[in-house]
Parts: structure tokens; sequence; C-alpha cells
């Protein structure tokens, strides 16, 4: 009998032994594995240290490299370059190009200090979709340079072509002196450029292998050395049924709790509490994985819960490493790891029980921490007063408005705002009666002596917004400042049309006083990555759920390799409010609108244009630095860069009146308004202000109106409220 234990012993001994070193393989062969799978940097193409100098390169003028097709995106180029030898610093602008019209994918400023001789430099580009076509890396020198610039080009030795000065192709020279590097998978990279990453993908495999080998044929293998006298044997696990241990559901929602309290100014309610349904979805359909391999439900919940945590864990891990550990290193490591405790755990299940009531104690005191902070945090928040309600008490004494009863349907409003667009007897040098007569031809009425009531933005767009006048002490100076955003933020134009059933969409202009709203329903802003939409008033981007909130809370989860440049922040700020792209992207935007959205809706969009920086020619030509603008002398079809600007975006209007129109199920209400002209003096009272009013809503209108009664007539002639007209002034200087 003591014989047979014995016997029994060794060959349980032999199991467990066989057991954990195909678990051993497979634990470290995933980490192996999944180190591979994030995106890592490749080297695209690359020349040898420059042979010559390219010299010299003067502002406004530019060098083009050819890539080639490259399949994967860039984001990081090294050149050669320096300065002259005289005093002046130089700003190149390196783009990534392509197509005949040279298209450009990314840009980035490349800062040059004075009498710097020839260095490496590297400009790293945000990540984009690969073209199909052919791909050049253009420096040009930025016209604001007071310099010129040197570049190096290598002697030879690569499959690159010689490089373009100034369209001119340079022969005797070689191809620039640079390295380009792209993203790819760590998986692309190992089987198409093998090396180091290839030997890493094939010990993950080898091992892969052994494991699942070693797991699958182990027990024949044993039971074949037992007609050698090898005994074979083991006891199986006992199966526990006792109740359900709940600190692997307090787990798995702690870090979105934990997270809020250092949020809580970008968290949304909707987001946190997606975050933490998904967290417990994703845990319960572990657990009842778990469970159904192992049959022990506490087993299965200290695996899950291991997991879970290392799952949260990942990305405050990064942050705390920083460079001294790369992402897909620690990646492969905390896989492993937690492979190895998860498997400690699986085989201590006397020990995972004993331990489970002081787990449920421990996390339900750690779920109860952020939860007691977040309450407290939002009693304090309560207590301030509100400043909308405090500096505009009469948005909320305004009686409920009703339609008037001559009214039966509701047509679209939509409010363009135009900063600084000057009336077209008022700009210098220009007459814009073209664009005046083509307006009238599509139904608009253009009054001819329209004029705002103040000459700042931070005056006339919360007067007209609010239909009245601003008093003297509202908020400082006329509104200035933190009252006028108030002003804006809760208007009583948006509020009388919600409360009658319209739906109001805020296009953000990266304009601090109109890039929030306090009462809209869905707010739209525009970034490197794309549009950007809230739905919902003072929100962060990405919709409902994928807000900033949660685009920060996933980057600091295991996902993060993962994650597209979407979530990279702050790569994906929205536009500055000069950017000539947002400028573009909120009329291609508005021309949507009428299509997307159902229902009757209000539209408000500021375009800061054409405001200074003039970064737009009457082409649509892009200044190389669009924050300085074009100079005056750039185009001589135009008297300046205002004018330039200007007609340039009469384009863009009249393509997003066709589109609006066109998309529209009943004819809209357009309403297009400066803020102020441009010209000075009392000139700069006369606006641009244009109406599409259908069904004789021009029969309303008169010549000399101002902002102030603006809507206050469109409101009155559409939907019957009978808010009356204000006395028509100007008001300061």
């Amino acid at each position: 009998m003591r014989a047979d234990k014995q016997v029994s012993g060794a060959a349980s001994t032999a199991e467990i032994l066989l057991r954990r070193l195909a678990a051993l393989c497979v634990l470290v062969g995933l980490g192996l594995a999944v180190s591979l799978l994030p995106a890592t940097s490749v080297g695209v193409a690359a020349t040898p240290e420059p042979a010559h100098t390219l010299s010299p390169v003067w502002p406004g003028s530019g060098v083009q490299q050819g890539i080639g097709t490259v399949a994967i995106p860039i984001f990081k180029a090294t050149v050669w370059a320096g300065s002259g030898p005289t005093d002046g610093r130089v700003r190149v602008v390196a783009s990534l190009v392509t197509g005949d019209d040279s298209r450009v994918l990314r840009q980035s400023i490349l800062e040059i200090p004075e009498n710097s001789r020839l260095l490496p430099y590297a400009v790293e580009f945000q990540l984009y979709e690969p073209p199909a076509g052919e791909i050049r890396l253009q420096l040009a020198v930025s016209e604001l340079s007071t310099n010129f610039a040197t570049f190096g080009v290598a002697g030879g030795g690569s499959d690159l072509a010689a490089p373009t000065l100034n369209g001119a192709t340079l022969d005797f020279q070689g191809p620039l002196a640079f390295r380009i590097e792209g993203y790819a998978s760590g998986f692309w990279v190992a089987w198409m450029l093998g090396g180091a990453q290839r030997g890493l993908g094939i010990a993950a495999l080898a091992l892969l292998a052994l494991g699942v080998a070693t797991r699958v044929f182990g027990d024949r293998a044993l039971r074949l050395a037992t007609a050698f006298g090898w005994p074979v044997g083991g006891a199986r696990p006992t199966r526990d049924w006792r109740r359900w241990p709940v600190y692997v559901w307090l787990l798995a929602v702690y870090p979105a709790l934990s997270f809020t309290t250092s949020n809580l100014e970008t968290a949304r309610p909707e987001e946190v509490l997606a975050i933490m349904a998904a967290a417990l979805l994703l845990v319960a359909v572990a657990v009842l994985l778990a469970f159904v391999l192992t049959r022990d439900a506490h087993r299965a919940a200290a695996t899950v819960a291991i997991g879970t945590v290392a799952f949260f864990a990942f990305g405050h891990l990064s942050n705390l490493l920083g460079d001294r550990l790369d992402d897909r290193l620690l990646l492969g490591v905390l896989v492993a790891g937690t492979g190895g405790v998860g498997l400690f755990a699986f085989n201590r299940p006397g020990r995972v029980r004993a331990w489970g009531p002081y787990l449920n104690v421990a996390s339900l005191l750690l779920v109860a921490m952020p939860a007691l902070t977040i309450g407290y945090q939002l009693t304090q928040a309560a207590s301030v007063p509100d400043p909308v309600s405090e500096s505009v008490p009469d948005l909320r004494a305004d009686p409920v408005m009703e339609l008037g009863p001559n009214v039966t349907t509701k047509s679209d409003i939509y409010y363009i705002i135009l900063d600084a667009y000057s009336r077209a007897d008022s700009i210098p040098g220009f007459d814009n009666r073209e664009f005046i007569e083509t307006l009238e031809r599509r139904g608009f009425v253009v009054p001819a002596g329209a004029r705002s009531n103040y000459t700042r933005t931070h005056w006339s767009i919360p007067s007209s917004l609010n239909m009245r006048y601003l008093e003297e002490d509202e908020g400082g100076e006329r509104g200035a400042g933190a009252g006028a955003a108030a002003l804006v933020r809760d208007h009583r134009l948006g509020r009388i049309l919600q409360g009658l059933g319209y739906e109001y969409v805020h296009v953000a202009s990266g304009y601090e006083l109109t890039s929030a709203s306090a009462i809209a329903e869905v707010k739209v802003d525009f970034s490197p990555e794309g549009l950007l939409t809230t739905a919902g008033a003072e929100g962060g981007a990405g919709g409902a759920v994928f807000g900033e909130f949660t685009r920060q809370f996933l980057r600091t989860t295991l996902l993060r390799p993962f994650l597209p440049g979407y979530f990279e922040l702050p790569g994906n700020e929205p536009y500055p409010w000069w950017h000539p792209a947002r400028t573009v992207e909120t009329f291609e935007f508005l021309g949507t609108v009428a299509r997307e959205f159902e229902g009757p809706k209000f539209v408000l969009a500021h375009v800061v244009k054409p405001h200074a920086p003039f970064n737009l020619d009457q082409y649509g030509n892009v200044v190389l630095d669009p924050l300085e603008g074009f100079a005056d002398d750039h185009d001589p079809g135009v008297p300046s860069a205002y004018v330039g600007q200007l007609v340039y975006l009469n384009s863009l209007l009249l393509d997003t009146i066709d589109a609006i129109i066109e998309g529209s199920a009943q004819p809209p209400i357009i309403v297009i308004a400066s803020d102020h002209g441009e010209a000075p003096d009392l000139q700069k009272y006369n606006i641009l202000m244009a109406l599409y009013l259908p069904d004789g809503g021009a029969g309303v209108m008169y010549e000399d109106i101002t902002l102030v009664n603006m809507f206050r007539l469109v409101l009155d002639r559409y939907l019957g409220l009978g808010l009356g007209l204000l006395e028509d002034r100007v008001v300061g200087p």
C-alpha cells in the first residue's frame, strides 16, 4: 500500500512538471507574440551622411525629394540642415506631399538657429492613411525667414532619386541626406524586414508550439514511459461550488471611478457609466469562460481579477517607467507575468478560497474611496453659483414662447457669422458687387446699409444672439471677458428656438468666445484626425460616449499600444481658430447638416474669416506659415491679402449655400452676417448681411437694419413670436 502511494505521488509530480513546463512555454511565447503586435518604427529609406551642401535656399524657395510609394505612414524624417553665415533665423516647413497637385498629407515646422552649421534635425508628422501614389518630402524655407538655409546632400549610394530645387532636378547631386521612418505592425516588420523582430516571431511560435505539444502529448509520453517502469497517475482537484466572490466585479469598476476623481471636468456621466458597464460585461464573459474551464468559481474569479488589474494598470506603469522601458516590451513582460501569477492562483484553490473574504472587503474599501471623493466634488461644484444665471438673468426670465397662430411648419435656421467681413461699399480697392449679385440671384436679400451695433467681436456676437443691447456694466466693458462668454454660451436666441422644438447644433470656432455652448444638443469641432462631435453641451469630442474622457482613460489600459492616432493626446486637439483647415471643414460640414440631422435645426457657426491672419489666397492656396499669413503683395490680382482671402471665402460660401438649399426638405432660413467690418473708423460698422428668407420673407427687411434687430424680424415673420423691433443705433467708437 505504501509503495502504491509513492508510485502515485511520483506520477503526479511528473504530470505536474509537464503541465507547468507547457504553461511556461505558452506564457513566454504569448508574451513574445504580444510584444510584436503594437506598431513599431520602420526605416523606410536612408542615405549616407552628406557629401555636399546645397546652398543657398532662400526664403520662398524649397527643395523636394521623392520617396516613392510607401505602404505604411511616415512619421519621422531626419534631414541635414543649417543656416547662412549672416544673422537671422530660418524657419523650414517640412511637408509630406503627394499627387501632381502636391496635396499636403502632413506638415511640421523646423526652426534652425542663427549661424548654424550643418546638423541633423528630426521632424515628426502625425499619422495618416498612406495614399496610393508616390510621396515626396518637401522642405520649404518660409518667406518670413531672415536668413537662407543650407541642406546636406548625399554623394550617391541610394535608390532615391535626385532632389529638385524649385522644380528643377539637381542631377549633379545625390539625394538629400536623411532617414525616413514609418509606423507598421511588429508582425509586418518581422516577416517583411526580418532582423531581430523576425527572431522574436520565430521564438514566439516555437515556444507556443512546444507548449501546446507538451500539453497535448505529455500524458501519452508518460504512459509510454510506464512500459519501462515509470509510474503514471495523479489526483484531480476537488470542486467547490461556494458563494461567488464579489471582488472581481468591484475591481472592474474601480479604475473608471478612480480616473474620474482626477478628471471630473472632462468626465460626463454617460461616459463613466459606459466604461463601467463595458468593464463589467467583459469581466462577466471572462469569468464565465474561466468557470467553464475550471469548474471552480473561486479560481475563475481570481484568475480574471489578476488579468483585470494588469489590463487597467498597463498605462500607469508605462507612464511611471517613461523611456526606461518600451511599451512593446512592457506589454510582453506584463502578459507573461500576469499569466504566471494567474497560473499560481489557479493551482492554489485552497488559498484562493481562504483569501476571498479579505479580498472582498479590501476591494469594497478601494471602490468606496473614489466614490466618496466624487460625491464630495459634485457637492462642492453644486454650491458654486451658476455664472450664466448670475450674469444673464433675463434669459430665464422670458415667458414661454409659443408659435404664432399662422405657423404650421418650422424651417431650419442657419446663422453663419463671418468675422470682419466688410460691406461691399467699404472694402478699399475692391468691388464685391459681383458676389452680392450672385447671392441675390440665389434668392438672398442683401441690405445695402446693414450695420453692426458694436465694432468688437466680444460685444457684437453676444448682442446679436440675445437680440438686445448690452449694458455698460454687463460682464465688464460692454460684455467683454467672462460676461461676453456667458452671453454666448447661453443665449436667448438658442433658448427660444429650443423651446419651440428646434435642435441646436453649435459649430465650434476655435475662438474662446464661440467654441463652447452650455445649451446646444450637439457640438461640432474639427481636428487633424477628422470631425469631432459631442451629443450634449460642454462635452468632449467624439460622440456621446467616445469623448475626451474616454480617450484618455483608454490610454491608461492595456489597449494603449494598439489605439489609433485618434486617441493620441494632444495629437487630436482641435484646430486653432486661425487654421485654414478649420475654415474649409466648417463650410464642408454646414453643407451636410440638412441631410445628416432630422427635424427642425438651429445651426450656429462663427467662421473667423476673412479676419487676419490671411492664410488663404483667392485660389485656396495655403501660406507656408499659416499663423503669419500672406503678404499684401503675394497676389497682384487682388489689392490686398485680405481681399484674396475674402474672394476665396465667397466661393466656399456659395458652394455651402447651394448644398444647404439642395439638401433641405423645405426651404431653410439662412442668415449670413459679419460681427464687424475690416475698414477703420466709422466704416467698421458697415458689415455684410445676407438673408435667405423663403415665402416672401424678404419683404420685411429694410435697408439700414442692424444686428440687434436681424433675428427679431426673422422670428416674428416665420414663427409669429411678436418680439418687435428696437431702435437701430451704433454704440461706442
